[in-house]
């Protein structure tokens, strides 16, 4: 009961800088950072898994979602990516979750240097948009698995947590006298 009542019963407002809007309800979903949201929301997707599809397979972590189509020509790929695709849509409908369209991107892996052309596939009738490399939990994925970009992100991160150590250390050291 009390569960229900903390579902349902929601309401929301949005504050930015000194200004708060009008409350508003909120009419599905689990609170964002409640302590048992991760776990209930964990519950109602438990049910997607691509045990139907041929050739795919579907990893879920958290809110994310990564779907993997396996085959040897591009027309193969398209074909069971689309099935998949339009799997995950009618799944989505269902559970009424609305997919993020921006953050909806696909990439072909593939160890030729000739790249084919990208498959045309649609999600919710749009088309899926195709880049060459995509962040999935934390990595930088390129589609040829080189970790390039992945390795310079983290030696410019490093490079700027570095600098800024030293300029901690540097005024530090001058304000004890030391030099």
């Amino acid at each position: 009961m009390w569960l229900q009542e903390w579902i349902t019963s929601r309401t929301f407002s949005v504050r930015i800088k000194r200004t708060l809007s009008t409350i508003g309800n909120l009419e599905s979903g689990v609170p964002q950072g409640g302590v048992l949201s991760a776990l209930l929301f964990a519950l109602y997707i438990s049910d997607l898994n691509a045990d139907n599809l041929q050739r795919a397979k579907i990893y879920l972590y958290a809110d994310d979602l990564a779907v993997t189509v396996e085959g040897q020509q591009r027309e193969e790929i398209q074909t069971y990516a689309q099935k998949a695709a339009n799997f995950i849509e009618q799944w989505a409908a269902e559970k009424e979750i609305i997919l993020s369209e921006e953050k909806t991107t696909m990439m072909m892996f593939t160890s030729e240097r000739r790249q084919a052309p990208d498959p045309d596939i649609f999600l919710n009738g749009l088309k899926i948009r195709c880049t060459e490399s995509v962040r999935y939990l934390g990595v930088l994925l390129d589609s040829q698995l080189t970790w390039e970009k992945h390795i310079e992100e983290l030696i410019t991160a490093v490079d700027r947590r570095q600098m800024l150590i030293n300029a901690i250390c540097n005024k530090s050291m001058k304000s004890q006298g030391m030099f």
